[in-house]
């Protein structure tokens, strides 16, 4: 999923469900606008194991999303 470029600052409103088989959708819409950005599907087949909680914990804390 890609955002377009913006001059300033703008919210995104990000709508999250799961089914009971453990399947995740998320939908990011822009907020100026309301347009619908983009969605995604994970399907989750087994946990995580610690270093993959780690590796993805430091990956999101390196983002920049303000």
């Amino acid at each position: 999923m890609s955002l377009p470029p913006r001059r300033e600052r703008t919210q995104l409103r990000v709508v999250i469900s799961f089914t009971a088989d453990a399947v995740i959708y998320a939908e990011v819409f822009d907020q100026a606008n309301g347009l619908k950005l983009g969605d995604l599907e994970i399907e989750r087949t087994s946990n995580l194991s610690r270093r993959e909680i780690e590796s993805a914990t430091s990956m999101l804390q390196s983002w920049d999303v303000s």
